[in-house]
């Protein structure tokens, strides 16, 4: 009983932000839903959304298939396929966008019995060099369009996005020097109880990859396009509503911190919160000349990203009982500790 509440709760709270945020819209903009209804539709525009959208997860899901065979691991794409747009569907499931990665971490160490914790480590490792993109590309985009310079909060955001891209740089290229993880403090942390063998399987998996720097050049490039497609299929989705939008260049600033603030462990698939951070954004953008146009197009295309976890849906009936079980048991940490090789 406990937990059909907490799932209750889990959706009626971001449903009712995004009512929120449409009466709100309808109050202090209701020209926008005028222009909406009156305006020529370019569905074409539209359907180029849903399409660059697909291409994205289809390239990360290829980027992590990249980092899964760096390791040696046995596993094919078509299986790197499945896990990945089970994972997507499975972001509606779990807090935030990053939710379907615990899933996918589950399912692939049920699959690589052998060595289970390494390939848990290229999930994370995966998301780790997707967060990456996503500054690279925010941070790229704040310096040439200047919107970092819009007003007090955007100054905030921006140097927050500059100083994590910089941190973040600085991290990556420091673990791919063998002399920093030999160094004394790492193998002290391979020795700490009850996550100690965890940590040095991911250790181990690190000193792999330092071996493998053309394939992790592939990997960065790689998270760079996936979230330029999906800024760019934001822009399609706004070409397709409206014909005053922000520019190419503003998405690419608006999306990926739309983006983070989608990924925040609050709601599932970040229902809710990216919605808002998208009204924001889109008020940001020109001193508040699209108004809150931003909860139209974040709404259009969330309609394409559920269209794309619906993908999901053909291998999860084929595996439902199974992936029910887990959705149900939301991942026992006794049943997570002993998938991922945690002592307990």
């Amino acid at each position: 009983m406990k937990r059909w509440i907490v799932n209750i709760v889990k959706l009626v709270v971001p449903l009712a932000l995004i009512g929120w945020l449409l009466v709100k819209t309808c109050r202090s903009d209701s020209d926008a839903f005028e222009q909406l209804a009156q305006s020529e539709k370019h569905y074409g525009m539209i359907a180029g959304s849903l399409v660059l959208l697909v291409m994205a997860n289809v390239v990360a899901f290829c980027r992590w298939y990249i980092l899964i065979r760096a390791l040696h691991l046995p596993t094919t794409l078509w299986d790197v396929l499945r896990l990945g747009f089970l994972g997507f569907l499975l972001n509606f499931v779990g807090p935030g966008q990053v939710g379907g990665d615990f899933f996918k971490a589950i399912l692939i160490a049920r699959e690589q019995k052998e060595r289970r914790m390494e390939a848990v480590a290229t999930v994370l490792i995966d998301r780790v060099c997707g967060l990456y993109g996503l500054l690279l590309v925010a941070s790229t985009a704040l310096l040439f369009s200047g919107l970092y310079r819009a007003n007090q909060t955007m100054a905030v955001v921006g140097s927050a996005t500059f100083a994590c891209t910089l941190i973040a740089t600085i991290g990556l290229f420091a673990l791919m020097i063998p002399r920093i993880t030999n160094s004394p403090f790492f193998r002290w942390c391979e020795r700490l109880p009850m996550i100690g063998n965890m940590v040095e399987r991911l250790f181990f998996a690190l000193k792999l990859y330092q071996r493998q720097r053309w394939e992790l050049a592939k990997v960065a490039a790689m998270s760079v396009s996936v979230h330029l497609m999906i800024a760019t299929g934001i822009y399609f989705s706004a070409a397709g509503l409206f014909q005053d939008i922000p520019s190419l260049v503003d998405h690419w600033v608006v999306s990926p911190i739309a983006g983070v603030a989608g990924a925040l462990p609050l709601t599932p698939a970040g229902l809710g919160t990216y919605e808002a951070a998208m009204v924001y954004l889109y008020n940001v953008v020109e001193a508040g000349k699209y108004l809150d146009r931003g909860v139209v197009v974040a709404l259009v295309f969330r309609l394409s990203t559920i269209a794309t976890a619906a993908v999901g849906l053909v291998f999860y009936f084929r595996k439902k009982q199974e992936l029910q079980e887990l959705v149900d048991n939301g991942g026992q940490k006794p049943q997570a500790a002993e998938l991922l090789g945690i002592s307990r």
